[in-house]
């Protein structure tokens, strides 16, 4: 399962947080809002923009995690690098 490409930025349209790719500017998500864009809102748009590289970043840690030792490897705090790759790539 592949995702769209990052990086991702959110603008305000409307009452609306928009998530877009850059520099294309295509819609990947939008949050609807009742009141104009709440404090949630506004972080919940910048937590999904930001999900592309935070998921690079994650990536680039279990990369270097498979050059340690096994015992290492299967370290709670590695596990906890690998649970949200899985969740989103969908396994």
């Amino acid at each position: 399962m592949k995702h769209t490409p990052g990086p991702w930025t959110f603008r305000l349209n409307g009452g609306d947080f928009v998530i877009e790719t850059q520099p294309h500017g295509e819609d990947v998500a939008v949050i609807h809002s009742t009141f104009g864009g709440t404090n949630d809102d506004n972080a919940n748009a910048r937590l999904i923009a930001a999900a592309p590289d935070m998921l690079a970043a994650l990536r680039a840690v279990q990369m270097w995690s498979w050059e340690l030792p096994l015992l290492l490897r299967e370290h709670q705090r590695m596990q906890a690098v690998d649970a949200p790759i899985a969740k989103a790539e969908g396994r």
